[in-house]
């Protein structure tokens, strides 16, 4: 069995290369996939290393340096990747991207933890009209970014924002109550809860940030999150995010944030992890 280590720096395409090689029989890596590559893991749960390296070592997402040099020699092939969509950048998103957001956003996020624990009936119109309600008053206030198009989005509030998202949310229910089987309970009692985990200290809270489907593996989602630390750090404040999807959190450590806490939802709800970055000089 021939085994393939894909490296290149960030929205390189490995992703992609590595499945057409795997199409080809080949067992192929895609260097950002596991934050661990001790355990070299392709889609099939086919064993790429047969001498796996020490368990506690570790690569940065991007690492293709490091990457090749110590696992590299294992592998009979290392493949390096051409940027792909390097030159998109984010801009400002206005009324007239909304209606392609909310798809891009209800596409991303159909089978989130976050979404599906409050909201567990519903059906893909539900969720696009789930995120019209969410974003509209982000696009109103003018934190709400996309890229390439609409195929990506990211909501970045800055402090002032944060100071009034208990205010900006709480105006979102009825009309998101209205969407549940329960009249909204589940989805209070979540939302509640998120906002006691808030940081006290002012930040800059990356509520939402979302890639289609289509458009997944391609560095579109880490652009629109470095976007957001680049303003977070030019203002001197850290940046705060909650996700409940595991893979998530190796993603966002790869970018500078840390796991400050990780709680399990009341009622049997999904765990969560809440991150942040370090606070910049000002």
């Amino acid at each position: 069995m021939s085994a393939v280590l894909i490296t290149g720096c960030s929205a390189a395409g490995k992703s992609t290369i590595a499945a057409v090689l795997a199409r080809r029989g080949l067992v192929a890596l895609d260097a950002d996939d596991d934050p661990l590559l001790a355990r070299f893991v392709d889609a099939a749960g086919a064993v790429v290393a047969e001498e796996p390296a020490a368990p506690d070592l570790t690569f940065p997402h991007g690492s293709a340096q490091r990457a090749i040099k110590d696992i590299g020699a294992r592998c009979d092939a290392v493949y390096s990747a051409f940027m792909n969509n390097a030159g998109a950048a984010p801009e400002l998103a206005g009324p007239a991207d909304l209606s392609s957001l909310v798809v891009t956003f209800a596409d991303a996020f159909s089978s989130d933890a976050m979404i599906r624990w409050p909201l567990p009936d519903a059906t893909p119109e539900i969720l696009r009209e789930h995120f019209r309600v969410w974003l509209t008053p982000y696009v109103e206030l003018g934190v709400l970014w996309k890229i390439h198009g609409c195929d990506g989005g990211a909501a970045w509030l800055p402090p002032a924002v944060v100071e009034r998202f208990a205010e900006i949310e709480l105006a979102t229910r009825a009309a998101i109550h209205s969407l549940t089987s329960d009249d909204g309970v589940r989805y209070a009692a979540f939302e509640d809860w998120l906002g006691m985990q808030m940081p006290d200290e002012p930040c800059w809270f990356l509520d939402l940030v979302a890639v289609a489907p289509a458009a997944q593996g391609q560095g579109l989602g880490r652009t629109l999150v470095r976007h957001g630390l680049e303003r977070a750090r030019a203002d001197g404040y850290p940046a705060f995010l909650e996700t409940g999807t595991p893979r998530n959190v190796p993603f966002y450590q790869s970018l500078g944030f840390q796991i400050t806490d990780e709680q399990q939802a009341p009622d049997g709800g999904p765990t969560i992890w809440f991150m942040q970055t370090s606070r910049w000089p000002r």
